[in-house]
């Protein structure tokens, strides 16, 4: 009797602990794992605001109303005001080089997160074998194996979420910033071109018989056009609204 007794103290001693094991390092992952959300949230936040800004400034550029010199027509003649335009040039080629840099650091972040993800996931897969060996030798109760069990796939899932959200920041930042790139270089061969008095190659013919088709009149070789073609078309209007657009689904889901 008193052999079933002690027994019964001891497991329910042995729960107890382990309960208050389990719950330390419930606590400790669920605290890891806020707090590595919340450092990638800042960091696409910053980003999304940084390219909002280049988004912006695209605008200004490619619009007649910009503090520059209103864009040159796409006569293609040598354009006289050659130094007026070229701290827009200017600006825009370091745009695209900023772009540049800033896809690279988000390709070199997203490595990090995929290597640190891997780490968690050979923990777990680690954590899982001890616990199904323990209970195949009979060094835990199914009771208590269930319990570890249950346990350690909630962790994991902590990370699971975090990686899944800092993946979806990912592919919507280097997306926005390949679109404001495309723009950008567009506009810089438009200048260039213009700068020169070089007719436009195949390509950027083409890309201007897009854009002018969906303005009045628009006609790439007619007289009076503007250089970027853009004060009826709203330039970047699109990027912007996607960029807002997945900025409020984030902050919508934190």
């Amino acid at each position: 009797m008193k052999v079933a007794v002690l027994f019964l103290l001891a497991t329910a001693w042995l729960k107890c602990a382990e309960g208050i094991v389990l719950k330390q390092e419930h606590q400790a992952v669920q605290e890891a794992a806020a707090q590595e959300q919340q450092r990638e949230d800042r960091f696409f936040a910053d980003t999304f605001a940084t390219q909002e800004a280049e988004l912006l400034k695209l605008q200004q550029l490619s619009h007649p109303a910009h503090s520059y010199p209103a864009p040159p027509e796409l006569n293609f003649k040598p354009v006289k005001a050659t130094s007026e335009l070229l701290p827009a040039l200017a600006m825009l080629k370091g745009l695209y080089e900023v772009g540049k840099d800033r896809i690279a650091k988000l390709n070199s972040r997203e490595e990090e997160s995929k290597k640190r993800f891997a780490d968690q996931q050979k923990h777990h897969d680690e954590k899982l074998a001890t616990i199904e060996a323990k209970f195949k030798s009979k060094h835990l109760s199914k009771e208590f194996y269930d319990d570890e069990l249950k346990q350690e796939n909630r962790f994991f899932s902590y990370w699971t979420r975090v990686r899944t959200r800092q993946h979806r920041q990912f592919l919507s930042a280097v997306k926005i910033q390949h679109g404001t790139m495309k723009r950008t270089s567009t506009m810089i061969d438009l200048y260039e071109n213009a700068i020169s008095g070089k007719a436009p190659d195949a390509e950027i013919q083409q890309k201007l018989s897009q854009i002018s088709s969906g303005l009045p009149g628009g006609s790439v070789a007619g007289s009076g056009r503007h250089l970027v073609l853009m004060q009826e078309m709203q330039c970047c209007d699109a990027e912007l609204r996607e960029l807002r657009q997945e900025r409020a689904q984030f902050q919508d889901s934190t």
